[in-house]
């Protein structure tokens, strides 16, 4: 699923961006070994983790930290979509 979206003024007055995320779905019966994670400085400096959720428990989760992050409210929003349409379509 391709979402695209414009940001008019951004990141200045008078420019303008287009943006364009992309979710794919991978299926696989392997589950991550978390132990094996190496994350950058940044990621540890900010307290970062990757966690491994149920399917059907990935919405409640990015709604849940949505207020953790201004950013979150920006992409959150098409995240949870390509999720239900995910969701809709392996039906």
């Amino acid at each position: 699923m391709k979402v695209t979206f414009l940001s008019k003024d951004w990141p200045d007055v008078g420019k303008n961006r287009k943006s364009e995320i992309y979710y794919y779905a991978v299926k696989t019966n392997k589950i991550p070994d978390l132990n094996k994670t190496c994350y950058t400085d940044n990621e540890l400096k900010n307290n970062y983790k990757i966690e491994l959720f149920a399917l059907n428990e990935v919405i409640e989760k990015i709604k849940e930290n949505i207020p953790r992050n201004e950013k979150n409210k920006i992409i959150s929003p098409d995240m949870i979509t390509a999720i239900e349409e995910y969701l809709n379509v392996s039906k």
